[in-house]
C-alpha cells in the first residue's frame, strides 16, 4: 500500500513530498526549496533509464528532475499525511518546471559545448528541425528550426560539422537540445545567410 506525505526541513527551508511504495522506497519525490521545485523524480523511470543508458542515462535523468531520496525512507515525526489528489497535483507543476528550469548539473549543462555532426531528416528541409550525430557519446542532438529561422541561417547539408552549445536536455530520449555556438566553421561554407520566408517555414 502506498504511502503518501509532506514534511518540512528547516535548516534547507525545504518541503518533502514522498509517496512511499510497498517497500517503502520512494516512487516519487518533490522537494520544494524556498518554494521552487527542485526535485521531481519518479524512481521508476530513472530505473528505466539507468537500464537503457547505464550511468549516463542517471545522470541525465538527475540533472533535470533532481536526486530523489535513496533507500528506504522512514516517515518523519511531525510528517503530514496527504491524499493521492493532492499529491498528483504538487508532482505534476514540479514536473513542468523542472521540464523548462536551467539544467546547471551533469555532464551537458546549459551552455556546455559539444562537437557534431549535422545528420539526415526524415522530413524537408526548413521543418521541424535537425538531428545531430554527437561524438563519442550515447546521446544525439537536436536543433530546433525556429533557430535557423530566427537567426536567417541556411539549412545545413548532413555531414557538416559543427560545435554546439547545449540549451536543455530531454532525458527520456536521450536527446541533448542545441544550438549552432557560433556563425563559421572550419573547412565548411555553412552557415550562410539566407532569408527564410515565413509562409515557407513550417515547425
Amino acid at each position: 500500500m502506498q504511502r503518501r506525505f509532506r514534511a518540512y526541513w528547516p535548516d534547507e527551508d525545504e518541503w518533502h513530498w514522498l509517496e512511499l511504495d510497498d517497500q517503502g522506497y520512494a516512487a516519487r519525490h518533490v522537494v520544494l526549496r524556498c518554494g521552487e521545485p527542485i526535485v521531481a523524480a519518479r524512481l521508476d523511470e530513472m530505473i528505466a533509464l539507468r537500464d537503457r543508458a547505464g550511468l549516463l542515462g542517471v545522470q541525465l535523468y538527475e540533472a533535470v528532475y533532481g536526486v530523489p531520496a535513496e533507500g528506504l525512507v522512514e516517515v518523519p515525526a511531525g510528517a503530514i499525511l496527504v491524499e493521492a489528489d493532492e499529491f498528483d497535483h504538487v508532482f505534476r507543476k514540479a514536473i513542468n518546471h523542472r521540464k523548462f528550469a536551467p539544467t546547471t548539473t551533469g555532464p551537458f549543462p546549459d551552455g556546455s559545448l559539444v562537437q557534431g555532426t549535422f545528420g539526415s531528416n526524415p522530413w524537408p528541409s526548413g521543418v521541424t528541425g535537425t538531428y545531430v550525430d554527437i561524438w563519442h557519446n550515447r546521446v544525439h542532438g537536436f536543433v530546433d528550426a525556429m533557430w535557423f529561422f530566427q537567426n536567417q541561417v541556411s539549412w545545413p547539408e548532413p555531414g557538416i560539422e559543427a560545435q554546439f552549445r547545449v540549451v536543455g536536455i530531454r532525458p527520456h530520449t536521450l536527446q541533448l537540445r542545441l544550438e549552432p555556438s557560433s556563425t563559421r566553421h572550419t573547412g565548411s561554407s555553412w552557415p550562410q545567410r539566407f532569408d527564410w520566408p515565413q509562409r515557407e517555414f513550417r515547425r
